[in-house]
């Protein structure tokens, strides 16, 4: 009997990295965690000089390459020429929250042997004039050019590849590392003074106009009229972070909004959590809002994410046009009984977003582009 063929690991390098962490960080952390490395090894391309799980990926046995910015066209150009060139690369998994900027694809012409995938993380709707312009002139250059088309939602797709056809990946989670932990919450309330019985809204995100900081304070205002015992804990980073730091404290709030910083225990700190509000003006599909369902929180959602995020019972839909002081008033300030938020875990993986099952689906996507 002869011996087993041992296959070549495929060969990915993903673009691209930024320096502060979200969802494309994010989902590329635990896809590589989850994903079979015997038969795949990613590599990283960034534009900054602290990639977010930079130091990780790397741990993992990952080349995280610092490239100059895009606005520096030949620099960039020839920086990654160069890394195609001597990288030996079977694939380019290309994660993009717009096509405004194409120029990775310009550069993959001269490589017809690497084949090529596009995956959409977000929607834009907000963007106008001239930008707007490019992204859907552009669309179509990107989309001739991917050899597979990726999308977390349906609105993420329909934005970057208008009819054309794409498939839905789903944003799976480590479902098990959400599940909710009482000692978890406990550290947490203790490590900023939040009392035990008292009640505590989260939020994560960026502090961008995307993500609605401004709106979320005025909610949480109302909700401090009715509760006085309320906190608010805001896990990011961001422009806009010192905006929002100065309407809190106009507003004599500053006893009751925590801002804890670009965190990777996000886990940890949901479940020091009661309730979730999320006022996003636009998401692809605002992976936390999965991650905080799974850890059984209510959810107050803007109606500007997808459908698809709804997977457990735990979420409520709102208007961002919609008066502070409604919103405030849907949220319902008892505390979550611990078994509904171990169902909801459970529900979660059940659903399709158990991280395992993302990275396995990945995997045969890459194996059937190199013909495996």
């Amino acid at each position: 009997m002869g011996e087993s063929k041992t296959m070549k690991r495929i060969r990915v390098l993903h673009s691209e990295l930024n320096g502060e962490l979200g969802g494309i960080e994010s989902f590329l952390y635990n896809v590589y965690r989850f994903i079979d490395k015997e038969k795949v090894e990613f590599d990283f391309l960034t534009i900054s000089d602290t990639p977010a799980y930079g130091d990780k990926f790397k741990k993992m046995g990952s080349t995280v390459y610092k490239v100059p910015k895009h606005i520096n066209f030949l620099g960039y150009y020839f920086a990654i020429d160069k890394i195609l060139r001597e990288g030996n690369y079977d694939i380019v998994h290309i994660h993009k929250n717009s096509a405004i900027d194409i120029l990775i694809l310009k550069v993959l012409q001269r490589f017809p042997n690497i084949k090529v995938v596009v995956h959409s993380h977000n929607t834009f709707p907000s963007v106008g004039g001239k930008l707007e312009k490019l992204h859907k002139f552009n669309r179509k250059y990107l989309y001739d050019n991917a050899d597979y088309r990726l999308a977390c939602s349906d609105n993420a797709g329909k934005w970057m590849y208008g009819n054309g056809a794409f498939e839905i990946i789903k944003n799976g989670i480590d479902t098990k590392g959400f599940r909710f932990c009482t000692e978890y919450g406990e550290e947490i309330r203790a490590m900023y003074g939040i009392p035990m019985n008292a009640f505590v809204i989260g939020h994560v995100g960026r502090f961008t106009n995307q993500k609605n900081h401004s709106k979320l304070i005025d909610i949480f205002a109302a909700i401090k009229e009715r509760k006085s015992d309320a906190y608010l804990l805001l896990l990011g980073g961001g422009e806009l972070q010192d905006t929002i730091k100065s309407k809190v404290e106009k507003l004599n709030l500053c006893d009751s909004v925590i801002f804890c910083g670009v965190r990777t225990d996000v886990n940890k700190y949901l479940c020091a959590m009661d309730a979730f509000v999320f006022p996003s003006t636009w998401e692809g599909l605002g992976i936390v809002a999965i991650e905080a369902q799974a850890s059984g929180l209510e959810c107050y959602l803007s109606r500007e994410l997808p459908k698809e995020v709804e997977v457990t019972d735990a979420v409520t839909w709102f208007d961002v046009s919609e008066n502070e002081n409604a919103i405030a008033n849907m949220i319902d300030l008892t505390k979550v009984p611990e078994e509904t938020r171990y169902i909801r875990n459970r529900e979660v993986a059940e659903n399709g977003y158990d991280m395992q099952e993302t990275a396995n689906r990945l995997m045969k996507i890459y194996l059937s582009l190199i013909g495996e």
